[in-house]
């Protein structure tokens, strides 16, 4: 698995091309990686942003402007609350389509967005330049930005990345030793988002390479995280009011020949201050699998399909979330069920539940101080979640995991506590993570399949398991941001690692990071 990234002196220098009008950004999406997600988060917990579902990302930009812009003409928001929000506004938006006038026009209206205006293309990019002290390297990383967008609420977006990390040999601590891709001269490249988005009032739908990011968590996501791979998926969404329908058919990357797809579907319900999803998911593959057309199907019970099949394998999951909206706080859970053992009748039922968890609780503004932000979440994971005997069933696209970052195994607290102050922000992060011996890189194994092993003696096993790796990463990071197109930040880190990489070695590691982020705009 993909250790910390440490870094001694880190000095980054972006340029960023966005969409430059509201029209553009209408129908953009707002990628995980992008700065304001965080501030969002502290935005809706201290009370604005209602109508936003943070819980299923990428965001829309005329989901985002539209709940800023109703938010902006309320009273008792707080110096932090309304210039977050005036900042995003002016960031995200500059000039709105005219009014349409007529009946026919206020027909189309309802259903379409966007319905009448001109055809537009535009350019962008972003570059970001990391000087590490160990390795001693400078790593460019590049990302394009290219956006045709047309009326009907229709657009088309690209964005290609060189990353430096994804290729980095294996004895860096900073890269990725399993990578997939082409490696030329320490670079590496790819597509990041491709897609075609049409979007109407009531319906959504992405054609092409995208994010798919799913659940409650600040700092993990079960099922779909920020940190997995755009894949290349039909995308379809329907909302109104108080529920909203996601489905998604995606293919990924062959494992060992064998051709491997995914399809997930999704259920959300807004019930006041309560939120309930349901999601489930199946991946499956083999030589020369094609599409199955029976998990095409967005209404049907993966798991109950599978189990009647005949020859519909596949890794089924699902995940239960629920979310509670208090007056500046909110509590939230994530359920992942990845198989359980009901019967004991054979040794093959003494296998243990595959299952994780993510619980967390967030507090904005306590005390009445304005601009103060605390966050606490607790994630856990249990050996061989996200696995089956099957390889190419394994929850990954392009060995990066698609669920939870780490892999499984382990369970991980992580605390953080933001202070806005004018231009500036300062954030205290902990984190104390332990990881057994079981990570997603591990073959599959089956003890419990021993000749040892009976029906009376059972098996069972610890949490985590074998010399379980324990990190204490303690980090403090001072940003200046008069703006989302410019910021400096500083950032230091204190980690101890204890079993470092499952031995009886231990590793002590200070870390600097010293940034600068700098973007502008133009329109072709």
């Amino acid at each position: 698995m993909k250790k910390t990234v440490l870094k001694c002196l880190v000095f980054g220098l972006s340029l960023q091309l966005y969409p430059f009008t509201f029209s553009l950004l209408a129908q953009v999406y707002i990628p995980p990686y992008d700065l304001v997600n965080s501030d969002l988060r502290y935005l809706q917990v201290s009370g604005t942003l209602s109508g936003l579902d943070l819980n299923q990302l990428p965001v829309l930009s005329d989901q985002l402007i539209e709940t800023v812009r109703s938010d902006l003409l309320t009273t008792g928001l707080s110096r932090p609350q309304r210039r977050l929000l005036h900042q995003i506004r002016q960031t995200y938006t500059y000039h709105d389509t005219a009014a349409v006038k007529g009946v026919l026009q206020r027909l189309l209206n309802k259903v379409f967005v966007n319905q009448n205006q001109q055809p537009a293309f535009y350019l962008g990019g972003r570059l970001d330049l990391d000087a590490v002290s160990e390795p001693a390297k400078i790593y460019p990383a590049l990302r394009t930005f290219a956006a045709v967008l047309l009326p009907f609420g229709v657009s088309v977006v690209n964005v290609m990345t060189v990353d430096p990390y994804a290729a980095d040999p294996p004895d860096s601590r900073a890269g990725n030793p399993t990578y997939i891709g082409k490696e030329w001269r320490g670079l590496s490249g790819y597509t990041e988002q491709a897609y075609l988005l049409w979007q109407t009032k009531f319906s959504r739908v992405t054609m092409g390479r995208s994010y798919v990011v799913n659940g409650p968590g600040r700092a993990a996501n079960l099922l779909f995280s920020g940190a997995a791979r755009p894949m290349d998926q039909l995308c379809m969404e329907f909302f109104y009011k108080y529920f909203n329908f996601q489905a998604v058919a995606a293919q990924l990357d062959p494992i060992a020949g064998a051709d491997r797809y995914l399809n997930s579907h999704r259920l959300t319900l807004y019930l006041k201050r309560w939120q309930l999803s349901v999601t489930e998911t199946i991946l499956y593959g083999g030589a020369g699998q094609r599409l199955e057309f029976a998990f095409l199907n967005p209404f049907i019970f993966y798991h109950g399909e599978q189990m009647n099949g005949p020859g519909l394998n596949g890794n089924t999951l699902g995940t239960v979330e629920i979310s509670y909206t208090g007056d500046r706080w909110l509590a939230y859970t994530e359920i992942l069920i990845d198989d359980i053992q009901l019967d004991k009748e054979v040794k093959g039922d003494l296998e243990p539940n595959e299952l994780g968890i993510v619980a967390g609780f967030d507090l904005a503004d306590p005390l009445e101080i304005e601009g103060l932000y605390l966050g606490l979440e607790y994630t856990a994971l249990t050996n061989r979640t996200y696995k089956t005997t099957a390889r190419h069933e394994w929850y990954t696209h392009r060995n990066v995991p698609i669920g939870y970052l780490l892999g499984s195994d382990l369970d991980c607290w992580d605390l953080e506590l933001k202070k806005y102050l004018n231009k500036w922000q300062t954030i205290l992060n902990l984190r104390y993570l332990r990881q057994g011996e079981g990570e997603l890189s591990k073959p599959w194994d089956s003890p419990w399949l021993d000749s040892t092993v009976t029906m009376e003696t059972g098996y069972a096993e610890p949490f985590p398991t074998g010399v379980v790796e324990k990190t204490l990463d303690l980090g403090l990071e001072l940003r200046w941001r008069p703006a989302y197109q410019r910021y400096l930040f500083l950032r230091i880190n204190y980690e101890t690692i204890r079993n470092y990489q499952h031995t009886s070695a231990d590793q002590q590691n200070l870390i600097l990071t010293l940034g600068l982020h700098w973007d502008f705009r133009h329109r072709f």
